[in-house]
């Protein structure tokens, strides 16, 4: 695993010693973010993929929502096309594919055993993460463009013992009705390019981090900087899992980034910067 830092990550690493745990909240990304990116080389997804490519809904669902990704995914990836454009095509994909499940009916339980799949993994070290994480009260902040929702990471989270009070999700979520059948979905529909630290203000959590000004940042693609947009921060610290297309990124990520962690790494210098802030 090679790390690469900036100049100025020493710097807001030591600022950040200075006011303790008290004063520290994480902003994260999720999928291939605290999750792994490939598994056996392979590439892991994310944990709308667990649907999109299983047996778990009908073959119209599969072969629409593989249609959608073939087509968006380039879109999203490119470094070529217009911020605008890239952002309409954003709300068009998630949109489109939120509807794909209302229109199919999606139910509580399809989630929760899509959830038992072990094909998307947390990062190595996620258990030590988590656990300085709650044992310091520090809040984490899931920021989700997951199109599968809330209740997914949730239940990820519960099956492997870690949902905690601490940890707070921000993501689409849909209208159900008293059977739990998806019968619509709730505005504003979060995507890629579009999530912000301002959506995170109609929930109660808020008043927890809002005087924390110390923050890190983690995410997997040059969007999710947008994430702390709206929020007054003193010190800020930007993570940059650096998964895939290297040598096309590699103009870019410093830029964006204070701290870039290449290969589909692991937590451990998450793990290290954490332990020197905490102690």
């Amino acid at each position: 695993m090679e790390v690469i830092k900036n100049s100025k990550a020493d710097t807001i690493i030591k600022a950040m010693m200075q006011d303790w745990a008290s004063q520290l909240h994480l902003l994260a990304d999720f999928d291939k973010t605290l999750t792994k990116a490939y598994t056996d080389w392979k590439d892991t997804g994310s944990l709308i993929s667990i649907l999109r490519n299983g047996n778990y809904l009908s073959q119209q669902y599969t072969k629409a929502a593989q249609e959608y990704y073939a087509h968006y995914s380039v879109i999203e990836r490119s470094l070529d096309l217009p911020l605008e454009e890239k952002t309409s095509a954003m709300q068009e994909w998630r949109e489109k594919h939120l509807q794909l499940f209302v229109d199919e009916g999606l139910q509580k339980k399809h989630i929760y055993q899509a959830m038992q799949s072990d094909i998307v993994t947390f990062r190595e070290g996620y258990q030590k993460f988590f656990d300085q994480l709650s044992s310091y009260g520090i809040p984490l902040v899931i920021l989700s463009a997951g199109g599968l929702g809330i209740l997914s990471i949730q239940k990820f989270f519960e099956n492997h013992h870690l949902l905690s009070e601490n940890i707070h999700i921000v993501g689409n979520d849909f209208i159900r009705n008293d059977a739990g059948v998806a019968i619509g979905f709730k505005e504003p529909i979060i995507h890629s390019l579009n999530k912000s630290e301002t959506v995170m203000k109609i929930f109660p959590f808020y008043e927890e981090i809002v005087e924390r000004k110390n923050v890190i940042l983690l995410g997997d693609n040059l969007g999710d900087v947008q994430m702390i947009e709206g929020f007054s921060y003193q010190n800020l610290l930007k993570i940059w899992f650096l998964n895939k297309d290297i040598e096309q990124q590699q103009m870019a990520y410093m830029d964006a980034y204070d701290i870039v962690i290449f290969g589909d790494g692991d937590l451990s210098k998450v793990n290290e910067i954490l332990s020197q802030i905490v102690s």
